[in-house]
């Protein structure tokens, strides 16, 4: 008789031990996902989130509160919505897009160029502006009139738009390997 308590003891706690490990993962798994970004919960919520860079033509500080384009541009839409505005600050595209994918802003406005690569992994809205890039050289060197004139090394700002085009151009069927950058 003992012996058969111990084996019904035995099993029950076997049993205890298999329920509490199959539990672990599902509580360590419980972490709170980012919803993604919607106009309905931001509505819901009461403000939008938005990611800008710190800049002149973005959002600086001011005497008397915050400014930049981006900034009025986005002021503007919460207003629309009848939301308030929350304004998320970075200082490289790298950590302003790591903010987007997690959901910590709704969106960015920080004047993005449109490229495949973006185009590819996000939504764009339509553009109200029209930038072309451009090269700058110190002033007193030769005018590097086509891509093959450029010697030494080129500076980027970091996983810009410029950075995707230097690839693009590495790739194409014109050898434009020599082309160094430095991102920065």
């Amino acid at each position: 008789m003992k012996i058969s308590s111990f084996n019904h003891f035995s099993q029950k706690i076997n049993k205890n031990i298999l329920f509490i490990l199959l539990l672990i993962p599902l509580l360590f798994s419980c972490e709170e996902q980012k919803k993604s970004a919607s106009f309905a919960r931001i509505i819901e919520r009461g403000y939008v989130s938005v990611g800008t860079l710190f800049g002149p033509n973005s959002y600086y500080i001011k005497g008397d509160g915050f400014a930049g384009f981006e900034y009025d541009l986005a002021k503007k839409y919460a207003e629309y919505l009848n939301v308030e505005l929350k304004i998320v600050p970075s200082y490289s595209l790298d950590e302003l897009f790591l903010k987007l994918n997690t959901g910590e802003v709704d969106l960015l406005a920080s004047g993005l160029s449109v490229t495949d690569k973006r185009l590819s992994r996000y939504r764009f809205a339509p553009s109200y502006e029209k930038v072309s890039q451009k090269l700058v050289f110190k002033q007193g060197k030769v005018r590097p009139r086509k891509l093959s004139d450029l010697k030494g090394e080129l500076m980027i700002t970091a996983s810009s738009s410029h950075a995707e085009n230097l690839e693009k151009l590495k790739q194409t069927p014109v050898s434009y390997t020599h082309l160094r950058a430095h991102e920065t």
